[in-house]
């Protein structure tokens, strides 16, 4: 089930569902489907966007362009269950149209972008190294220093020398 055409990276929910009922005795079952339906452009220009929503028209003259799709997507939630033999079994869909639009523009932003986003991605990973590491040392002079209080060591690593007073 779809509303619009084809765009080949849109996933439809209802594609190739089936839907049975849990026995072969139950003959009065309800399958209800409630559709979100979103209007959605899929563009790979943003000119072309704007010639779409500038050249809004009835007709399908404005549904394709070589770099636009008007199209719809769905969000699809369901409940079945049995009825009794008063009511009308059978497969329901209430569909509900959303108010807005969604815009999908694909871009490629060029090679600086990327080396920017590359560069940035590189430094968090430094810096969220540093800051493993700081953890990693404040944890064994911690427990390092736990261990050590009764060895004889001082602060620097070098015994202690006690000072002999004589009386």
């Amino acid at each position: 089930m779809s509303f619009g055409p084809y765009f080949p990276t849109m996933n439809n929910p209802l594609d190739n569902t089936i839907a049975l009922t849990p026995t072969e005795n139950d003959h009065f079952y309800k399958f209800q489907y409630y559709l979100s339906i979103v209007p959605t452009i899929y563009t790979d220009s943003l000119k072309a966007l704007k010639s779409l929503d500038s050249a809004e028209s009835a007709s399908t003259a404005g549904m394709f362009s070589t770099h636009a799709i008007k199209t719809n997507q769905y969000a699809v939630t369901s409940q079945s269950h049995t009825v009794p033999e008063q009511s009308v079994p059978g497969v329901f869909v209430k569909f509900d149209i959303e108010p807005i639009t969604l815009n999908i523009v694909e871009e490629w932003g060029g090679f600086w972008p990327l080396v920017v986003r590359l560069v940035n991605v590189i430094s968090g990973v430094m810096v969220a190294g540093g800051w493993a590491w700081q953890m990693y040392d404040l944890a064994l002079e911690f427990w390092g220093k736990r261990g050590r209080r009764g060895d004889g060591m001082g602060m620097l690593g070098t015994p202690q020398i006690e000072k002999k007073s004589w009386d």
